[in-house]
């Protein structure tokens, strides 16, 4: 048997087939307020500057 390392990021599923042996990695759908919640105060940034006016943008 080999094994692999591999680097995942976003939202995955994944699923051991106990019968073949196969390991299945397949992209999980979230909704909005499952992403939102996952905002805490502990991981939230501060406000960013991006500086003055560079258009017609009314602040």
């Amino acid at each position: 048997m080999s094994s692999i390392r591999i680097r995942i990021e976003g939202v995955i599923h994944v699923r051991h087939d106990k019968e073949d042996g196969q390991l299945n990695i397949n992209p999980k759908s979230v909704t909005l307020d499952e992403i939102l919640s996952w905002i805490t105060p502990d991981n939230i940034h501060h406000e960013v500057s991006t500086g003055g006016q560079q258009g017609r943008e009314v602040w």
